[in-house]
């Protein structure tokens, strides 16, 4: 985390997912890692993401992305300080009494409509699959099979494609919220960041949420004074909506002013497009 000012203010903690919200358009990646280290309020920084946490330390290196404080992988089952890897055994250790891995993939591996992820996207307390040409209601379907079973997971569904099964209550919000409150950050210093299905529980939390101009149909429902839409896409959506909720923060030590050799035309940032 950036160094405290000399305030009884707390600090706020940005959470950001990856993939299509940092990631996905290389000017504006290299544009958020220029605003983050401009910008000195005091922060800390959470990457969250549905891949495993070595493969999201790979992409901060690749992409030179500002350090985080924490890494939040496989769609948060899994949390860890970086850059050391040490996991927060109190939040993992929260789920072994209750998931019963070996039995949920013994009821859907079977599923016609749903194909395995590779083995590297799987993990201790996250299975994924392909959803292919589903039938009407599969999701209602796949819950009462689950529950016919009396299993209990949480069942994500994103990008028109991709079924995460989660133990129950485990997801990218919980895990945000108890960063939080490890930290001692109140809700209303929490921004989040994302741009589709899997994360939603980031939104519902009570946080600051930014919804980046490229976000995924997954996102739409989602309204109230705590959203904030850009129009911008990718990372600059991101820098877009941490200054709007910055400048409507308190007046003081943490108040926010855009470095002023970060000012740019907003049409700069607009034109931002997916890098295939």
């Amino acid at each position: 985390m950036r160094p405290l000012a000399t305030t009884e203010r707390p600090p706020w903690m940005v959470v950001s997912d990856l993939d299509g919200t940092i990631l996905g358009n290389a000017d504006a990646t290299d544009r958020f890692r220029q605003w983050w280290y401009a910008t000195n309020i005091p922060m800390y920084l959470v990457y969250s993401s549905g891949r495993h946490y070595a493969s999201v330390g790979a992409s901060i290196r690749e992409f030179d992305l500002p350090t985080p404080d924490a890494v939040i992988a496989d769609v948060g089952t899994d949390m860890r300080a970086f850059p050391s890897g040490i996991p927060f055994t109190e939040w993992s250790s929260r789920w072994w009494s209750n998931w019963q891995l070996d039995d949920i993939c013994a009821v859907l591996d079977t599923q016609p409509e749903l194909k395995p992820q590779p083995l590297e996207c799987q993990s201790a307390f996250k299975r994924s699959y392909f959803v292919q040409n589903p039938p009407t209601d599969w999701l209602a379907k796949i819950r009462h099979r689950l529950r016919a079973r009396r299993l209990s997971a949480d069942l994500i569904y994103s990008s028109d494609r991709d079924l995460d099964v989660l133990p129950t209550g485990a997801n990218k919000g919980s895990a945000a919220e108890f960063l939080a409150q490890r930290w001692g950050i109140p809700r209303s210093r929490v921004l989040v960041a994302g741009d589709s299905g899997n994360d939603v529980s980031m939104f519902v939390q009570g946080f600051r949420g930014i919804v980046v101009g490229n976000a995924q149909l997954d996102l739409d429902h989602l309204t109230g004074p705590n959203i904030y839409r850009s129009i911008r896409r990718f990372a600059d959506g991101v820098i877009d909506g941490l200054e709007f909720w910055l400048e409507r923060g308190p007046a003081g030590a943490n108040a926010f002013q855009k470095p002023s050799h970060l000012q740019r035309d907003v049409a700069s940032r607009d034109v931002s497009t997916e890098v295939h």
